[in-house]
C-alpha cells in the first residue's frame, strides 16, 4: 500500500507541471506497482489532430471485432464438433444417446450463432451503419457497397448466396442442419479403442420444402445430391471470410492506412513506446489518457 501511495504521489508531481496544458506519455510497466517513461507536451492543434484520427481508429477497430467475432464463431462450428466427437470415444454406451442428441442440438446453434453475424456484418453494421457513417448515407460509396453485396449474392462468390438465404430460414423457420451423425469403429483388440467419424449434413429435400429458400437456391440444390455434406460450405465461404477486412480496408481507399501512418508517427514521438497515450490536464488537476493501440494499426498496416 505504501509503495501505491508513493507512486500516486509521484505520478501527481509530474502532472502539476502539465496543468492546462497536452501531453503525449509513453509509460513502461515490467512489473507491477513499476513505472518509468517520459512525458512531453504537445500544442493544442496536435492534440486535436489526435482526437480526430483516433476517433477514425476506434471505428476501424469497431469493424475489425464485428469481423473477428464472425471468424470466432466460424471457429466454433469445428470446434463443437471435434468436441462432441471425443466425448463419444470416452463416454459409455448408455451415455452416447443423449450427447449424440445434444450435439445436433449444439451444433445448429453454433452454425446459427456464424450465420446471424456474417449477415449482422455484411449488412445490418456495414450496409446500413458504418459505410454511410464513414462517407456519407447518399454517397457514391455508399451505393457502391451496396452493390458489391448484391454482386456477391448473385454470383454466389464463394457460397455467399448459400450462406446468406440459409440464415433466413435458421432464423425464421427451422433449425438450418438436418442431420448430425456419427460413425463408430470399435477395435476389438488389446486397445479396445472407440474412434468416431462425425458427419454434418444437409438434407435437400427439407430445404426445398421451403418456398422461398427453394426458389432462392434453385440453381444450386438441383446440382446437389439429397444429402450434402456441410465441410465443403464452410471451406468455401472461408475463403471470403479470411479475406474479407482487408478487402473492406481497400474498398475505404487510403483512408485507415494513412490514419494508420499518422497514428504509427505520433505514436513513436518518445524513445521504446511501449504502453503510449495522448490526452490534456485540466485546470482541476484531472488528467484524461486516450490511450494508442498498436495490434489496431498493426491490422491495417497488413491490409496493404
Amino acid at each position: 500500500m505504501t509503495d501505491y501511495k508513493e507512486q500516486e504521489e509521484a505520478e501527481r508531481k509530474v502532472y502539476q507541471q502539465f496543468i492546462g496544458k497536452y501531453f503525449i506519455q509513453n509509460q513502461r510497466q515490467d512489473k507491477y506497482a513499476e513505472w518509468a517513461g517520459a512525458m512531453i507536451e504537445i500544442p493544442k492543434q496536435r492534440y486535436e489532430e489526435l482526437i480526430d484520427l483516433n476517433s477514425l481508429m476506434h471505428q476501424f477497430a469497431l469493424i475489425y471485432r464485428k469481423h473477428l467475432e464472425v471468424q470466432m464463431n466460424f471457429i466454433e462450428i469445428e470446434n463443437t464438433i471435434n468436441e462432441y466427437k471425443e466425448q463419444l470415444e470416452t463416454c459409455s454406451p448408455r451415455e452416447s444417446g443423449v450427447i449424440q442428441r445434444l450435439a445436433f442440438i449444439d451444433i445448429n446453434r453454433r452454425l446459427s450463432n456464424f450465420l446471424t453475424s456474417f449477415n449482422s456484418l455484411i449488412y445490418d453494421f456495414l450496409a446500413k451503419y458504418m459505410v454511410p457513417e464513414l462517407f456519407g448515407k447518399k454517397s457514391e460509396k455508399a451505393k457502391e457497397y451496396v452493390q458489391k453485396t448484391n454482386d456477391w449474392f448473385s454470383s454466389n462468390i464463394n457460397g455467399y448466396k448459400f450462406i446468406v438465404t440459409l440464415r433466413d430460414y435458421a432464423t425464421h423457420r427451422n433449425l438450418p442442419i438436418q442431420i448430425v451423425g456419427f460413425k463408430f469403429d470399435y477395435d476389438k483388440g488389446k486397445d479396445q479403442k472407440l474412434t468416431v467419424k462425425p458427419y454434418v449434413e444437409f438434407r435437400k429435400s427439407t430445404l426445398q420444402e421451403n418456398e422461398k429458400l427453394g426458389r432462392k437456391l434453385k440453381d444450386e440444390l438441383d446440382s446437389l445430391p439429397d444429402t450434402f455434406s456441410l465441410t465443403p460450405i464452410l471451406d468455401d465461404i472461408k475463403i471470403f471470410i479470411d479475406e474479407f477486412l482487408c478487402d473492406f480496408v481497400k474498398f475505404c481507399g487510403k483512408m485507415f492506412t494513412e490514419m494508420a501512418d499518422k497514428l504509427i508517427q505520433h505514436y513513436n514521438t518518445l524513445d521504446n513506446p511501449d504502453l503510449v497515450s495522448f490526452g490534456k490536464v485540466d485546470l482541476r488537476g484531472n488528467v484524461q489518457h486516450i490511450y494508442f493501440q498498436p495490434d489496431i494499426l498493426k491490422k491495417i498496416k497488413e491490409c496493404e
